[in-house]
């Protein structure tokens, strides 16, 4: 199944965690998220009709409703990160912090069917909980293509090599993610398998980055990979 999956985590400020409050740089980066780096990266989405999964957290969507609702307009799916972005090794109530945070997306008009974990630092606990409300999680790495879990849910898998932040805090260059982001691409298409790639609006939101994203789909496009959702991976794999 050679497909390609963009995904978008819009943390917020919340991906900040505690410690935060005073720190007012740090959190207006996040703030440009939400305000420049998200429309930038609905639009490249929008000039190829692609589809993409965002995960918000619960606060950060309760914090901005209309984006939210934009995203949603715009014909995406919303996953749960998490209700206040702690990861959940660190979490106190596991069960708490999952309903919290669906009941957040869900009263903005989500159809919350998955689940990625903060920082992808899934925990027993909240693994456990999961096939209660979630068909898929995308959190860990045990593969390059999707594989079931023994809980019952389908993990898509996710890889810090496909994620924007690892890459940029080393480096401002955005070829070099490019070119890795394209070699993973034709990789997929010889071994007919499903690839992921996340972003953030903050990072690759940027003006002088978001072309990244634009010359991955078009290279989607070149090596006739279709462009899904995670929902639709999940389907077609259960």
């Amino acid at each position: 199944m050679s497909v390609i999956a963009i995904t978008v985590d819009v943390d917020g400020e919340a991906g900040l965690g505690e410690g935060f409050a005073l720190r007012l740089s740090s959190r207006s980066e996040r703030v440009y998220g939400l305000v420049r780096g998200l429309p930038r990266v609905l639009g490249v989405l929008e000039e190829f009709a692609a589809p993409a999964t965002f995960y918000f957290p619960g606060v950060t969507a309760l914090a901005w409703p209309d984006e939210v609702r934009e995203v949603l307009g715009r014909g995406h799916e919303i996953g749960h990160h998490g209700h206040t972005h702690t990861r959940p090794d660190l979490v106190g109530d596991a069960r708490a912090e999952l309903s919290d945070g669906l009941e957040a997306l869900r009263s903005l008009g989500a159809d919350v069917r998955g689940y990625r974990a903060p920082c992808w630092e899934l925990s027993p606990a909240t693994l456990a909980i999961l096939p209660e409300h979630f068909e898929w999680d995308s959190s860990l790495m045990g593969d390059d293509r999707p594989y079931a879990l023994e809980c019952g849910l389908i993990e898509l898998p996710v890889h810090w090599a496909l994620d924007d932040a690892p890459h940029f805090e080393h480096t401002t260059d955005p070829a070099g993610l490019l070119a890795v982001w394209r070699a993973e691409l034709c990789a997929a298409r010889a071994e007919d398998r499903h690839t992921t790639i996340t972003c953030h609006p903050e990072i690759l939101g940027r003006a002088h980055r978001v072309d990244v994203l634009r010359r991955v789909l078009d290279a989607a496009l070149g090596l006739g990979l279709p462009i899904v959702t995670h929902g639709d991976v999940a389907s077609a794999v259960a």
